[in-house]
């Protein structure tokens, strides 16, 4: 059975800062918060631990979306999604499968081998919702039913490994615990979860260093109990104001992190000490996207960073 590996995090996963290029063709354009999924092709970290492990272990990942279909399909796009009315039936090989909505008056039936693996009930869901489909044996693909449901985004994954990027900007510890741990992370039954801390957010919401600490205890323990493997990884420092509204240095906010991960006893991919020894020595623009996004640069440094974790 294909295992998962969940990257979880703020905007700094989802990838914000990798390539500003890419982003300009978003429609609607970026938003804080965002929750459609990044194409492939976008270098985020995410993306670049995907594509090592992908070549490590022999294992694929293909993308279907309005933009990049499969095979011979010419679907109809609306809104920059597919609409679908009646059938549509995308050959890809898998074990695990992300599908992505764009909310719409219409339901979907998500079908593989035949059976009927899901029900999208689209007056229920977030604007853009993903729904995980883990069959019960491997699949050659899936059929999407609906009178004109909008398929934003479909991910296949194939072989040993998956890794899925599950980066939600504009969170804190808290609200990624409390809104998108269990719909983005642990409903795929990762094998590990490698988590980048939300410090940036935490540090910007003026919550004390110690109770981010807890938060982030809180959020470790809930996936360890699920039966992952766990790491954290710091994120990288900011450029401008150092002091948040409260006072509190940005730095308070990555040893708290150090803290949690210590009272987790888990592994600790220290990005903030390798990201500011090379800064220091050898600034670039490619370090940072903004005073607060990792650039190209940033994005590799917490690559290498988290790829000292992974034993495949």
């Amino acid at each position: 059975m294909i295992k998962t590996i969940c990257l979880a995090g703020d905007s700094h996963t989802w990838g914000e800062g990798a390539d500003k290029l890419l982003f300009k063709d978003f429609e609607p354009p970026l938003c804080s918060g965002d929750k459609r999924l990044l194409r492939f092709e976008v270098p985020s970290f995410a993306s670049l631990v995907r594509d090592y492990v992908n070549k490590e272990s022999g294992s694929v990942s293909t993308e279907f979306s309005a933009k990049k279909p499969t095979g011979n399909l010419k679907p109809t796009v609306f809104e920059n999604c597919v609409q679908i009315c009646g059938r549509l039936s995308i050959d890809a090989p898998f074990g695990f499968a992300r599908i992505e909505f764009k909310r719409s008056p219409f339901d979907a039936e998500i079908f593989c081998g035949g059976e009927r693996m899901h029900i999208c009930r689209h007056a229920e869901s977030d604007e853009y919702e993903v729904i995980n489909i883990l069959p019960k044996s491997h699949a050659n693909g899936i059929d999407i039913v609906s009178e004109g449901a909008l398929l934003y985004r479909a991910e296949f994954y194939d072989g040993k490994y998956a890794v899925l990027n599950c980066g939600i900007g504009s969170c804190t510890s808290v609200k990624y615990t409390d809104e998108y741990l269990e719909k983005y992370v642990l409903c795929a039954k990762p094998a590990l979860v490698i988590a980048e801390v939300f410090t940036v957010n935490d540090w910007i919401s003026a919550i004390p260093p110690s109770e981010c600490e807890k938060n982030l205890v809180k959020f470790g323990e809930k996936i360890l109990k699920s039966g992952a493997d766990l790491a954290f990884s710091s994120a990288i420092p900011i450029l401008g104001v150092q002091e948040n509204s409260a006072g509190i240095a940005y730095d308070e906010y990555v040893h708290a992190g150090e803290r949690a991960a210590k009272t987790l006893k888990i592994p600790y991919a220290d990005v903030y000490s390798s990201f500011s020894a090379e800064y220091a020595e050898c600034p670039t623009q490619k370090h940072y996207g903004d005073i607060w996004h990792p650039g190209p640069r940033g994005h590799e440094i917490y690559f290498e960073s988290i790829k000292k974790l992974l034993t495949l």
